[in-house]
């Protein structure tokens, strides 16, 4: 998993939230701080990307990197409010969801 912020003290929140819920860093998760535009295409290769969550104001602006870095019968969505996969510690099978309240969980 590649997260992808856009500010610096939001990657230090998502960084802490991460250590926090696994004891420590996670193996199997990245961080990069920059758009997603840019940084995407800098980070993965194009086609190699298997599913894409966008949790932003503006998701449109996203779509042309998210399309170059897509696998053919890759998936994109859109996040809105507060949702989050639930993972099993230590990653493993795909994360389930719950919908609840205005989101997902």
């Amino acid at each position: 998993m590649h997260s992808f912020e856009r500010r610096a003290e939001f990657a230090e929140v998502a960084q802490a939230n991460i250590e926090t819920m696994f004891g420590g860093p996670h193996p199997a998760w990245a961080l990069s701080i920059g758009d997603l535009q840019d940084t995407l295409p800098e980070a993965e290769q194009p086609g190699s990307v298997d599913r894409v969550v966008l949790d932003m104001l503006a998701p449109w602006e996203c779509l042309d990197a998210v399309a170059q870095a897509l696998a053919p019968g890759g998936g994109a969505g859109l996040l809105r409010g507060n949702c989050y996969p639930d993972v099993p510690p230590g990653g493993g099978a795909a994360p389930r969801w719950a919908v609840y309240r205005a989101g997902m969980r």
